[in-house]
């Protein structure tokens, strides 16, 4: 195989790539029915933890990324596999690559930065409200 190819302008943006061949459709198969996999574990988790506000968000926040990258890369495969021109082009794989490492590093952000100071300020207004009066039930 001719790596300099990998690097040439026409291979990633030509309007009509050529025939596909069954490796890296297999492969790309392989790579998306793991994302939904992924996003059906994701749901399940979420399930379980819906006493925990944050942890929920952020598991929802994950399920919601593979989904979509799941669904999209069918869509994509599909448009490979059709050899629709423009559509079956190789450079929408990298705009597939690069916005799931876009909403990754912001779903990232909100897991390390936003998520703990939440948790905090959670435990913060729980223990003001340990000391509050309670509505009296009848």
């Amino acid at each position: 195989m001719d790596w300099q190819v990998l690097f040439s302008f026409n291979f990633w943006f030509s309007s009509q790539p050529g025939v596909m061949t069954n490796i890296l459709a297999k492969f790309l198969l392989i790579i998306f029915v793991i994302c939904l996999i992924i996003a059906v574990i994701f749901y399940l988790v979420a399930r379980a933890k819906k006493d925990d506000r944050v942890s929920f968000k952020l598991i929802k926040k994950l399920q919601n990324l593979f989904t979509t990258l799941g669904i999209v890369g069918f869509i994509i495969l599909f448009f490979f596999w059709q050899q629709i021109p423009y559509l079956s082009s190789r450079y929408w794989l990298i705009i597939w690559l690069i916005v799931a490492l876009i909403w990754a590093g912001f779903i990232g952000r909100f897991g390390f930065f936003e998520a703990p100071k939440r948790r905090a300020e959670i435990s913060q207004k729980q223990k003001f409200e340990q000391y509050l009066p309670k509505k009296k039930k009848k």
